[in-house]
């Protein structure tokens, strides 16, 4: 019996004699190491999780937003239509005609810059000069 109580405290005193060591000790370093990069690992999944379903939102509401855009140039392009020829019908020469409506451009651009109105006149007004130049 003495000898299993001898054998058992040299054991266990190898034991902690081994648990000192270095090799046990980084062992355990590792193993703590290990433990706080998994937490983060799954945090880090986590926020791109979030972060990516925040960007397929953002990236929807984007398109949307061009549709609209899209849906808004249409119709100030039909206004710019319509007020041109009510104010062909409301002027009696051309060069009233460009007069009034140059004004009512004018006028527009003051109040906005570059404005999808503006871009309209100046598009046609190129249109009309390379048709005078071609004639």
């Amino acid at each position: 019996m003495r000898e299993i109580v001898h054998s058992a405290a040299s054991i266990k005193s190898d034991y902690e004699r081994l648990q000192q060591t270095d090799l046990v000790q980084e062992n355990k370093e590792l193993k703590q190491i290990a433990i706080n990069t998994l937490k983060e690992n799954k945090q880090l999944k986590h926020k791109n999780e979030h972060l990516q379903k925040e960007q397929m939102r953002l990236s929807w509401d984007n398109t949307l937003l061009k549709e609209h855009i899209g849906d808004l140039k249409a119709e100030i392009k039909l206004i710019y239509q319509s007020t041109k020829n009510l104010l062909k019908d409301l002027t009696s020469d051309l060069r009233t005609f460009k007069g009034v409506f140059n004004l009512l451009v004018d006028k527009i651009k003051e109040k906005n810059t570059e404005t999808e109105f503006e871009k309209l006149a100046k598009v046609e007004k190129r249109h009309e000069r390379n048709d005078e130049l071609e004639r």
